[in-house]
């Protein structure tokens, strides 16, 4: 990028390369944003997400088995759309069937953005795998591998969270 703009322009070569990546990022995030905006509007318009919930509720799971599912749902999802458009299409069904299951509502939220950030790690759309990509210049073979352990932490918090649901709801009860 800098080869076409360093020659005798008065602008510094680093001052250049870090314009060219930064505007490289930014436009790299733009066309991702889009094509996660047409995936959200074509689930929404097709009742997708609300489909697979309702599904999930007529199945009449044990509770664990609802969070199972409902963690792979998300999962899932994210690797085709954003976190808030997950919230908003799908919280409305699985707010109910988690309290019928016995869950907190304020754990269940905490439950939930710990989905999102394990789906935002998760190719092909992981908004986080796009952000390394861009700042690393890596493959985005390489961008997985390296995030790994990081999925995998989130995965071993969500378990503890689980097995121990007081660690999402210690403080809230103090207030």
């Amino acid at each position: 990028c800098h080869d076409a703009y360093s020659a005798g322009q008065g602008v510094e070569h680093d001052d250049m390369n870090v314009l060219c990546m930064g505007s490289r990022i930014v436009g790299e995030s733009l066309a991702e944003a889009l094509v996660r905006s047409f995936l959200s509007a074509t689930f929404a318009f097709l009742h997708l997400p609300n489909q697979i919930t309702e599904a999930i509720a007529k199945l009449e799971l044990s509770p664990l088995g609802v969070l199972a599912i409902l963690a792979a749902l998300y999962i899932v999802l994210g690797m085709f759309i954003d976190g808030t458009s997950m919230t908003v299409m799908t919280v409305p069904i699985a707010v109910p069937m988690i309290i019928q299951a016995g869950y907190d509502p304020i754990w269940f939220g905490v439950f939930l953005v710990i989905m999102i950030e394990l789906s935002a790690l998760t190719p092909p759309v992981g908004l986080n795998l796009y952000i390394l990509q861009g700042l690393t210049s890596e493959g985005l073979g390489r961008t997985v591998r390296s995030a790994l352990p990081f999925f995998l932490l989130l995965c071993i918090g969500t378990l503890l969270l689980v097995m121990f649901p007081a660690i999402a709801l210690w403080l809230p009860s103090k207030l």
